[in-house]
């Protein structure tokens, strides 16, 4: 009978059966790794004390670190030509690699008659590692989540940036040392095991799912425990614990006893592991991606989604020319790097990305002399750190459902740009002003402007160029605008009117709200630059916007195309062996 062919052999686990959940999941312990790039300061003081390196010394091994990303882009390029599951496993062992030789190096276990040209030359082995799980991780979820991927894209952002307080707390509370004792250069070898133990046993999951498994339908459920509307919202809620107890860690650190360290390590861990939850398995039955065309012929409205994607599909070729019919869902633009730098609206995302990473640069390179010059009420730079990655990481978690309901108000989503650039603008403007509020609370309106940044620009490209060379696309900006802003703006712009304003009797330092006030202006004026940008490329991305929301054609040339490939569906299903179950039980 049927019901004895379609009768399962045996039972199959959903846990194995990969969906964008596992990806997703998957994509926030790998992307952590990716994090750990700046975690340099955890051991700078270290570092300089245990070699006698001078200050410059140790800002030129920082340095290094930062100028890899101007050679970073072929990572995009290798995830297109190797594909996302290769460039992650080589990515992750350069990055453990070259963390291990670090701490081998620092620790003394090899000897170097120039140290600090070997360490340079490792820091930006590890960025290019490192640059290569980002690519490869961030061009899956593109991938996978389609049109729903702000938010998944956020919150694996928000783990990136999160990364490097994780990393130091879970050592310092195992291993407490002082910032300049030699046992903290052993934190180098934990970043290696990180890496690897982080990264490579997660990478298998990291795939984009066929079609018909993307969206599979389940009777109650999609074999998963967790209903799929709150799982976004289940990711978010652990995301915020997790920056706020590792943010409140860095605050107190030097206030808690060894049993509340204690505590600390165990909540983030917990933390830490805690998206596993979301792969629990129901108890749906799970349709395999065959039966499930098959139950939906019934359907006329679920049969045509199926075959409307793959016929569309087929209305153009995957290089977008001009010229071509655009079927609805697809950008005009959509192509690689080739095409997408013909465009104006290329320069347009790199200026206005030039424009908010030297405003949050500009922070994390100097907040320590900032807070160090200011008049009234003392702010220590551990305070202001804290504050400026707490707000950052929250920024990067935000800004993709916020994002969402511009664009559900038909507003091309290059408008949260201009957002971004305004706020900060005021985050400057603020800090302008002396006193503990204007700082502190410059500190948090720039970190939230600085991490919204980041989803917004994957997003953005996938929706303006495409996800086919996404990886490629994306490379392009994820380093150079921020390569050039640290040299030319947080550290050659900074250094000189902060030398201007120190007094002759004071040596190499300077006292007062001037030291840096200047380039706060400066920086104000930058991002009124930043903001005429982004608004013309909000107006001229109008186009792609409306063609991404173009209804499916009902008459002409198009329509006769579409029912063409329904009938060859239609007779691919009718002529289809049931030698297969029909559906699958869930649970192991």
């Amino acid at each position: 009978s049927h019901s004895s062919e379609c009768e399962p052999p045996a039972p199959r686990c959903c846990c194995l059966r990969p969906t964008p959940w596992h990806s997703l999941v998957a994509s926030l312990w790998v992307s952590t790794t990716c994090g750990f790039l700046y975690s340099f300061s955890t051991i700078s003081p270290a570092l300089k004390k245990e070699f006698g390196f001078s200050q410059d010394t140790v800002n030129t091994i920082a340095m290094s670190q930062v100028v890899a990303g101007l050679v970073t882009f072929p990572t995009g390029m290798l995830v297109d030509c190797m594909g996302a599951t290769f460039t992650m496993f080589a990515g992750a062992l350069l990055n453990s690699g070259s963390w291990l030789l670090f701490g081998c190096i620092a620790k003394g276990v090899v000897r170097l008659d120039h140290p600090a040209a070997a360490l340079s030359a490792l820091l930006p082995s590890a960025t290019i590692g490192g640059a290569a799980v980002t690519a490869a991780v961030f061009s899956v979820l593109a991938k996978a989540f389609g049109d729903k991927r702000s938010g998944p894209i956020g919150i694996a952002k928000a783990w990136v940036g999160v990364a490097s307080g994780v990393a130091t707390e879970l050592f310092v509370s195992r291993f407490p040392s002082a910032d300049d004792a030699p046992e903290r250069l052993g934190y180098c070898w934990f970043l290696a095991a990180a890496c690897s133990l982080g990264a490579i046993p997660f990478v298998p999951l990291l795939r984009v799912p066929a079609q018909a498994e993307a969206s599979p339908e389940v009777a109650g459920g999609d074999g998963l425990c967790i209903p799929e509307k709150s799982r976004v919202r289940f990711l978010t809620v652990v995301t915020v614990g997790l920056i706020v107890v590792v943010g409140g860690s860095a605050l107190i650190g030097e206030l808690v006893s060894g049993s509340t360290r204690d505590i600390e390590f165990f909540v983030i861990c917990a933390l830490f592991a805690s998206p596993a939850l979301l792969l629990l398995p129901g108890r749906g039955r799970l349709l395999s991606g065959e039966r499930r065309a098959e139950s939906l012929a019934g359907d006329g409205d679920a049969e045509e989604v199926v075959v409307d994607e793959r016929a569309t599909a087929s209305l153009v070729g995957d290089n977008g020319a001009p010229g071509a019919a655009v079927p609805p869902g697809r950008s005009p633009w959509e192509g690689g790097p080739s095409q997408m730098l013909r465009r104006i609206d290329a320069y347009l995302v790199w200026l206005t990305l030039f424009s908010l990473q030297s405003g949050g640069l500009l922070l994390t390179t100097n907040l320590g002399a900032i807070t160090e010059s200011r008049s009234g009420p003392r702010v220590s730079a551990a305070t202001a750190v804290a504050t400026f990655a707490c707000c950052q990481g929250l920024g990067r978690l935000m800004c993709g459902p916020l994002s969402d309901i511009i664009v559900r108000r038909h507003w091309p989503r290059p408008w949260c740009f201009v957002v971004s650039c305004m706020l900060m603008g005021l985050a400057h403007g603020l800090l302008c002003a002396p006193g503990r509020v204007p700082l502190l609370g410059g500190v948090a309106i720039a970190g939230m402007s600085y991490g919204s940044l980041f989803p917004l620009l994957i997003v953005i490209l996938a929706e303006l160029f495409g996800t086919a060379r996404i990886a490629s696309n994306y490379m392009i900006y994820d380093g150079a605008p921020g390569a050039v802003s640290s040299i030319f703006i947080a550290k050659l712009l900074a250094q000189a009117v902060y030398q201007a304003n120190t007094a002759p009797g004071d040596g190499d330092k300077c006292i007062g709200d001037a030291c840096f006030r200047l380039t706060h202006v400066l920086l104000s004026l930058m991002q009124v630059a930043g903001v005429a940008c982004a608004v013309t490329l909000a107006v001229r991305s109008s186009v792609v916007y409306q063609a991404i929301r173009r209804p499916a054609p009902s008459n002409g040339k198009e329509e006769r195309q579409l029912e063409s490939g329904r009938q060859g569906r239609r007779s691919l299903t009718e002529e289809r062996p049931r030698s297969g179950p029909a559906s699958l039980p869930i649970g192991c």
